[in-house]
């Protein structure tokens, strides 16, 4: 309430009056205003930290980029953590089962629970704080930076159906700031550009909050149907995949950041196929595209939504989980499939470099990262594995306990994932010092040449004897049988001359 009526006051007095309002007010209502919420009147807020997203930026690209100014000023900045790793933590919620994909900011990271927010300390994996969440769906919230003395500000999902809500708390003061009703279940993990949050809902509609005020900048429905993983945005475009109600088809719409104006709409797919998580880079957004029949990986054109190119990956099933995502780095695309295979892609051409069978191993909920010069993902039975990029080779995995691993988020120095299921929690890995050899192990399903042919010749040398065999067998009865032939032929004659 204090805070409710410090911005009435604020909003009606003179611009010349306005300092004295932001400090007699609140001691006049015997209550001390948040720096935050004071400060959400005069600044933006952007994302915080290294991994303040569903993988790590709006665009989805699911890699840490340094601050050039911090490689620049210091050698002994901790880089993000390569293979092999060991745990170094591990945090489960008191009161749920299974978290959220997390975040990070500064030396803390933040995830949902089913019943609370957690905040837990990156260096230890203590708890911080915590605060009440009503049920929903367990979404990856987004995490600003803190701007002009305001702290920074955590932007998450709650409740279910027309009770759902965007919320946004104070991470110091843990109060929370605003909440906007969403209409209808939100399914989809958060995004976060400009100070602005991006959500849509399970009846297709899109909202573009303002995180200092939450206040809706705009709302619209592009197509009716479900929204179910996260808007993509970059230079000021928006993409939404929405699974058509109309159709049953997925489409991909692209709108106008500032305003919500629909700029072009793209289906993907036929009636019955979902859709994974956007990511955008360059002038491509990709979507892997799941059905009964078959599955792929799609390149649009951000300019107008053409196919650029198509390319297929082995998995075919409606089991395939939408909110995976890709991830993008130095011209490649690595994508996950329901089977446990992970795919290398080129962005430009779409031709696929290398693929990864994991064993049949099913991939539920994660999605691939680029950390410390490797491909890094995880599976339901809890592993983690490293793959080279050049070649797809696995170059390490170990399994991380029970419960299948989520998204991640990467900081200097560690690893952070989400874990589901009963034993469900975050579970958080740095590089290991104890020496250890990486492997380099092929993936079953690919094919080595010279072995093949090696095999071929052995089995076209072994058909040949077989069949040489049997050739001299068969040879030697016709032989036989031709003989007994003319032995019969020999005596029927002598009985005829005996007869005459």
């Amino acid at each position: 309430m204090p805070d409710r009526l410090s911005r009435h006051l604020l909003a009606k007095c003179a611009p010349a009056m306005m300092l004295g309002v932001l400090v007699a007010v609140p001691m006049a209502l015997g209550a001390s205003a948040a720096p935050g919420d004071v400060a959400s009147q005069v600044v933006s807020f952007v994302p915080g930290g290294p991994w303040s997203q569903i993988q790590g930026g709006a665009a989805h690209l699911g890699q840490m980029r340094l601050d050039p100014k911090d490689q620049a000023e210091s050698a002994s900045v901790p880089r993000p953590p390569a293979p092999p790793y060991e745990q170094v933590w591990r945090f489960d919620p008191p009161d749920s089962a299974g978290v959220s994909g997390p975040v990070v900011q500064g030396e803390t990271v933040y995830a949902l629970g089913e019943k609370s927010v957690y905040a837990v300390d990156l260096a230890t994996g203590e708890a911080r704080w915590s605060v009440p969440r009503e049920a929903g769906p367990l979404t990856v919230p987004v995490v600003t930076a803190s701007s002009g003395g305001a702290s920074p500000r955590l932007i998450y999902t709650e409740g279910v159906g027309a009770k759902t809500e965007l919320v946004g708390v104070n991470t110091g003061s843990q109060r929370q700031l605003w909440t906007v009703p969403l209409e209808d279940d939100a399914m989809a993990d958060v995004t976060l550009d400009d100070g602005i949050a991006l959500v849509g809902n399970s009846s297709g509609k899109v909202f573009a909050v303002d995180v200092a005020t939450g206040k809706v900048s705009w709302s619209v429905v592009p197509t009716k149907g479900r929204v179910e993983v996260a808007p993509a945005v970059s230079d000021g475009v928006v993409y939404v995949a929405v699974r058509s109600s109309e159709t049953g088809s997925p489409m991909v719409v692209a709108l106008d950041e500032a305003t919500g104006t629909e700029k072009w709409e793209a289906r993907l797919g036929v009636p019955g196929t979902v859709v994974s998580g956007l990511s955008v880079t360059g002038s491509s957004v990709l979507a892997a595209v799941y059905s009964p029949i078959y599955s792929v990986l799609d390149s649009l054109s951000t300019a107008d939504g053409a196919l650029r190119w198509t390319s297929g990956i082995r998995s075919a099933s409606l089991l395939a989980l939408v909110r995976s995502y890709a991830a993008v780095s130095d011209g490649r695309v690595y994508v996950t499939d329901i089977t446990g295979g992970i795919y290398g892609i080129d962005v430009a051409s779409g031709k696929r470099v290398w693929d990864f069978q994991m064993d049949s191993t099913l991939q539920l909920r994660g999605s691939p990262v680029v950390v410390g010069g490797f491909v890094v993902t995880g599976f339901n039975d809890g592993r983690l594995a490293a793959f080279y990029p050049s070649s797809g080779h696995l170059a390490w995995q170990s399994r991380t306990g029970d419960g299948a691993l989520k998204s991640m988020a990467v900081a200097p120095g560690i690893l952070v994932a989400g874990v589901a299921g009963d034993q469900g929690g975050l579970v958080a890995f740095k590089h290991s010092d104890t020496p250890y050899e990486l492997s380099d192990v092929v993936s079953s399903t690919t094919m080595e040449v010279g072995a093949v042919v090696l095999a071929y010749l052995a089995a076209l040398l072994l058909a040949g004897g077989v069949i040489l065999g049997l050739g001299r067998l068969l040879n030697e009865r016709l032989r036989r049988f031709a003989s007994s032939e003319d032995d019969e032929a020999d005596e029927t004659s002598g009985d005829e001359g005996e007869e005459e």
